[in-house]
């Protein structure tokens, strides 16, 4: 269908004249191609957005190990081989005047109020000590000390010969072996067996 350009009349394809008003119908022009139609397909391609490619990411190194300690380097160096075969012996860095852990417990237990005796009775208690046990480490031990007591006491009346003043240093050396004398029962009292102060100097009954 067409339509007059004058009146606007539907007219019948072909039609060269309006049967209404009588004007001439031309032919109706071709349409141009549409804009989209006579793109080429290269350019339609180009048209759409290319997406950018993802950057390729940069290869990490592995981590180096660590290299092995050398031994053979360092100040370490191992024990000499059969070491360890040999027992164990503790050190002991105590007080050396102390001889307490000489003695077996069950000695000191059995001996230890004759050890007294032979502090308390002087000649007499040293006897005592030697006829129950004379081989006994302990109770020899305790009569040296003894005797070394007894003969500090004979030695410190020989000041007595001075009037006054030897007999004022004769009562102090006996008032100190005094306490001395207490000090040794208390110890053997406790099973202690240690180096009396002062008369300890007398070496030759070692």
């Amino acid at each position: 269908m067409v339509s007059c350009p004058k009146c606007g009349t539907q007219l019948p394809d072909g039609t060269s004249f309006c049967s209404n008003c009588g004007a001439a119908i031309s032919a109706a022009p071709e349409s141009a191609p549409s804009e989209t139609s006579s793109q080429t397909p290269e350019a339609a391609t180009t048209s759409e957005p290319v997406p950018n490619p993802a950057p390729n990411p940069e290869p990490v190194p592995a981590p180096t190990p660590a290299p092995a300690p050398d031994y053979s380097k360092s100040n370490y160096q191992l024990p000499p081989e059969g070491a360890y075969s040999q027992p164990y012996q503790q050190t002991y860095y105590g007080d050396p005047s102390d001889h307490t852990l000489e003695f077996a417990p069950e000695e000191v237990a059995e001996y230890k109020l004759f050890a007294v005796c032979a502090y308390l009775l002087s000649f007499a208690g040293i006897i005592i000590a030697l006829l129950v046990d004379k081989d006994s480490p302990y109770l020899r031990f305790h009569i040296k000390q003894a005797l070394r007591l007894t003969i500090a006491e004979m030695l410190a009346l020989i000041p007595a010969i001075i009037p006054v003043l030897g007999w004022a240093v004769m009562l102090l050396l006996l008032v100190v072996l005094l306490v001395i004398e207490i000090v040794a029962i208390v110890w053997a009292f406790q099973g202690k067996s240690k180096d009396l102060p002062v008369i300890k100097s007398i070496g030759w009954l070692n």
